[in-house]
């Protein structure tokens, strides 16, 4: 996988010291023990939507950037990782000389993965949310696999509180009329079957 990552990094990026260093920071950043979900296996699976779509996208190059670095601060118990990684993802595309329009729009990027807000315009930025959201659309099984991911990485929260906000989390996305407006439709019937299944486990549950 790291090889997969490292040739997809090399098109974006000379093969200079700073580039390497940069690109050794990243894989260290998502190998973090705390990530279940959030980790290499998330990024390299946008980069394979990415690469399957890139004909469609404008700006590709800033596309792939936004992938690798969204994710790159990560702690469940904090809530700005957002905004974290929107300021490393700046300092490490001064570093490798991307030019300032193009680190705005990255970081802007990033920014908009803490609300995921849906447009039925098919822009570079919804592509990437789209890209980073996918998983909801996935197959029931693999779903399944994500949903115990994500309690893995929420561990240090008690069950009754979790269930909580996981269910707002859950009914926010199931409020939306559409989530997918450039993938496939099916990934908005497979998000709506998914969301809504994983709700009727927490009620299964208790509490609601």
């Amino acid at each position: 996988m790291i090889t997969l990552l490292q040739q997809h990094w090399q098109k974006l990026a000379p093969a200079t010291p700073i580039a390497t260093s940069i690109f050794e920071q990243i894989i260290a950043h998502y190998q973090e023990p705390q990530r279940h979900y959030h980790n290499l296996t998330h990024i390299s699976n946008l980069l394979v939507q990415w690469e399957q779509y890139q004909g469609q996208l404008q700006e590709a190059d800033t596309v792939a950037y936004s992938i690798f670095f969204h994710d790159i601060i990560y702690n469940a118990t904090q809530n700005d990782n957002e905004e974290q990684s929107a300021v490393l993802a700046k300092k490490y595309l001064y570093e490798l000389g991307c030019s300032e329009a193009q680190i705005s729009t990255v970081t802007d990027y990033i920014l908009a993965t803490k609300k995921h807000p849906s447009s039925n315009t098919p822009t570079d930025l919804q592509w990437f949310l789209e890209f980073d959201l996918s998983i909801l659309g996935a197959d029931l099984g693999t779903y399944q696999t994500y949903s115990q991911q994500i309690r893995q990485e929420y561990q240090h929260v008690p069950e009754w509180q979790y269930k909580i906000g996981r269910r707002k989390v859950l009914q926010y996305f199931l409020a939306q009329a559409q989530l997918f407006y450039c993938l496939p439709n099916s990934y908005n019937q497979n998000a709506k079957e998914n969301l809504s299944w994983e709700l009727e486990k927490l009620k299964f549950l208790g509490l609601f």
